[in-house]
């Protein structure tokens, strides 16, 4: 993760989760975007990010961001996944 913070245009940590979920806990920096919502902006075009930000998805242990992460990567962003999702991330806290 600090890799992608020191770059110039830094990744966008994307919080898949339900709002009640991110609230309850989050990575630190990473915005909600809920797997629903998402999926919606990105069959309507209309994306909170462009295809030249390098997105890092996660959700509440995987599948959910490995999927969203097929569907964009088939478009072109360029997307990576955190394996577990947020279980896995907790041990950092």
């Amino acid at each position: 993760m600090e890799k992608y913070r020191r770059e110039r245009d830094p990744a966008i940590l994307v919080d898949l989760r339900e709002p009640a979920e991110y609230r309850h806990r989050h990575w630190p920096e990473a915005v909600n975007y809920p797997s629903e919502w998402l999926e919606e902006k990105r069959l309507t075009g209309e994306m909170p990010f462009s295809k030249s930000r390098r997105v890092i998805l996660y959700c509440s242990h995987g599948s959910a961001s490995m999927e969203m992460a097929r569907n964009l990567g088939r478009e072109g962003y360029r997307v990576a996944t955190v394996n577990g999702g947020f279980a896995a991330m907790e041990r950092f806290f």
